[in-house]
């Protein structure tokens, strides 16, 4: 196994494992080494480029593919099979991308420090994730490319994130986003709200009635299908031909560790036509989701609006808040983490201003005595702590001003 960076387990599902596949793919390229996975992936059927080699070592790779396993019992898997073995997080600056002369691995979603992003393109990863020929094949996909640009859509997270008994016993990273934030942000760049595409993963009905609209390449309107709030799924195949991606009901796809997401005869996956809805769409305002971030960072036509929920967050049915009203912003750059600085790829324009936006934020830490960043964000989130909201302002005023620049060069 030497020369070689090993992913040793999958954290989350789709939009997690993206950046978890970016990272290893990243960290190869940079310093000449394979990326290894120990099972198959979503992203064998989803894209055409394939950077990784799968693990040759079969007791080791059947161990890893058990779900169970806690963080040390994976790390002293590896280091039992390979003792000179080197752990890299990537969420600390000093070994993110560092080179090691011995086999390394890690263990990361890979999304919350922007050091990762420090060495990721924009446009690098949108050639790493180019569709398959299957996928382009389909008739979503092809449903979707013929009316690419023309349409504005809406993605509200609802889901787990909104499920009271979930956030009682689980500690989460996500806020509800009230409706309002979104209507407030389609008056203020302005869209007519009776014209947005709504995407959701709301199977109640209680915040958008009839959640999903579809499109009817025949008609070429747009409408909505008779689902009845609760019912669950994607569309299924069910033309004459039985030709895939065509459909007239609805299915919901299981999930498996390691591979992630069930293939269904049809649609390949129940998830993916609303990520095309969302990636040949003109105009997206996004939720706090990475699933809807990778949507729009892959977009060929897609002007992006997104949630600013750094520093806030209220666990939905737990805290005192169940919805919380957020500003939007134009570009993909804000992430859906209350705890993560903005993402920018060493391809953006704001590259070389958000650097220096970075370097005055440690001075600001400095100057108010506060242990690192993550103290800074500790700090943020408590009202008891008289300074934070002027290291808060600060901050989020010039970045909002390095926004407003790179919109008018």
């Amino acid at each position: 196994m030497n020369n070689c960076i090993l992913l040793s387990h999958w954290n989350g599902r789709i939009g997690n494992r993206l950046h978890q596949y970016a990272y290893g793919t990243t960290y190869a390229k940079k310093n000449n080494v394979r990326f290894l996975l120990f099972d198959r992936w979503e992203g064998d059927v989803l894209f055409k480029n394939k950077t990784h080699e799968i693990l040759t070592d079969e007791p080791l790779r059947n161990k890893l593919c058990d779900f169970s396993l806690t963080f040390d019992e994976r790390y002293g898997l590896i280091k039992e099979a390979y003792p000179d073995a080197q752990y890299v997080n990537p969420d600390v600056p000093e070994q993110c991308y560092k080179k090691y002369d011995v086999p390394a691995f890690f263990d990361s979603v890979c999304a919350y420090n922007q050091c990762i992003f420090d060495e990721q393109s924009s446009a690098g990863l949108i050639d790493l994730f180019e569709f398959s020929d299957r996928i382009k094949n389909l008739p979503i996909y092809k449903k979707y490319e013929e009316i690419k640009g023309t349409y504005d859509v809406a993605h509200l997270r609802r889901d787990d994130i909104a499920t009271p008994e979930y956030n009682k016993t689980n500690l989460n990273f996500y806020s509800v986003i009230s409706i309002k934030s979104y209507k407030d942000a389609f008056k203020k760049f302005g869209y007519d709200e009776n014209k947005i595409i709504w995407i959701t993963d709301d199977r109640t009905g209680q915040w958008i009635k009839d959640p999903y609209t579809d499109y009817d390449p025949v008609t070429k309107t747009w409408g909505r299908p008779k689902v009845t709030p609760g019912s669950e799924g994607r569309p299924l195949k069910g033309g004459k031909d039985n030709t895939e991606g065509t459909h007239n009901k609805k299915v919901t796809g299981g999930w498996s560790y390691p591979v992630g997401s069930e293939i269904i005869d049809g649609v390949v996956f129940d998830w993916l036509e609303d990520f095309l809805k969302m990636y040949f769409a003109r105009s997206v305002f996004r939720a706090n989701s990475s699933f809807s971030w990778w949507a729009c960072c892959l977009s060929p036509t897609a002007k992006v609006f997104s949630p600013v929920v750094q520093f806030k967050h209220s666990r939905y049915g737990v805290d005192s808040l169940d919805e919380i009203d957020v500003e939007y912003t134009e570009g993909n750059n804000n992430h859906w983490t209350y705890t993560c600085e903005p993402i920018i790829f060493k391809d953006d324009p704001l590259a070389v201003s958000f650097m220096i936006q970075r370097k005055k934020l440690k001075s600001l830490v400095d100057q108010y005595n506060i242990n690192g960043i993550k103290g800074l964000y500790s700090n943020l989130r408590n009202p008891k702590t008289n300074y934070s909201q002027k290291i808060y302002d600060d901050v989020k005023n010039d970045y909002l001003k390095l926004l407003k620049q790179s919109k008018s060069n």
